[in-house]
């Protein structure tokens, strides 16, 4: 890691220097990797991208494209496909739109609202992860055998689906969501839970409900990991288990 004197810094820019460290050193290793380590850094180019992305939506939210072009780290354009300083220079969501057309982001393109309207971020995030782990599955399906690949896939696809879960035991506790509106907001993957527990589970009358289909699934045996019925820190917990 680099060798720089933290108090000689602001935090903000502390923080840009040990990112593009650790993004720099994670380059480095995968490289050394020939036969599938270019690959492997794609999950974190994308994360990077989507970042950045992100960032920039929000800050043209609030017309304050300014803030976007202070805080981004343009060192990182080494690593990436996008062209950090033209979208620091994008005024509107039209212009956003055309610039990202052409890029493995352009699904995005059809959920940016017309210019002057606000932007349902959420649902914008929503797009970026499903375009990333797609992306991934992809990538352990076309260069990867055997448990490598199943493995690997196994990580995205369990932290999807535990996404999914918590999305819809979200949306029925606290919010008055239709099905339609749920779905929007979740990735699509699916991994130990059964379609019909899924679909169940959308339709549930109550959060209580789908806490009891969960626990009648596959993840019933991994229950001694939920506290006080803390759905959330159950989750959390599970992505790191081998499950």
């Amino acid at each position: 890691m680099l060798k720089i004197n933290e108090s000689a810094l602001h935090r903000d820019n502390l923080e840009k220097i040990l990112k593009n460290a650790i993004l720099k050193e994670t380059y480095d290793l995968c490289q050394f990797e020939k036969s599938v380590g270019a690959h492997i850094f794609e999950y974190q180019q994308m994360k990077c991208e989507i970042d950045s992305i992100v960032s920039f939506i929000r800050a043209l939210s609030i017309n304050q494209t300014q803030d976007f072009i202070l805080n981004s780290n343009f060192s990182t354009d080494n690593y990436t496909g996008l062209n950090l300083l033209e979208l620091s220079k994008i005024k509107n969501y039209s212009e956003l739109r055309e610039y990202l057309k052409n890029t493995a982001y352009s699904p995005v393109a059809n959920l940016l609202p017309n210019d002057g309207e606000p932007a349902d971020i959420s649902l914008i995030e929503n797009m970026l992860d499903k375009i990333l782990y797609s992306h991934c599955i992809e990538i352990a399906d076309k260069y990867l055998t055997g448990d490598s690949a199943e493995n690997v896939k196994k990580i995205f696809l369990l932290r999807c689906e535990l996404f999914d879960i918590l999305t819809v035991y979200r949306a029925k506790k606290f919010y008055d969501l239709s099905e339609e509106q749920i779905l929007s907001y979740t990735l699509g993957f699916r991994y130990l839970l059964k379609k019909s527990e899924y679909n169940n589970m959308l339709n549930a009358g109550s959060a209580e409900e789908i806490l009891e289909i969960f626990k009648t699934s596959k993840y019933k045996r991994y229950f001694n990991l939920l506290p006080n019925e803390d759905i959330s820190l159950f989750c959390k917990r599970l992505q790191f288990k081998n499950v």
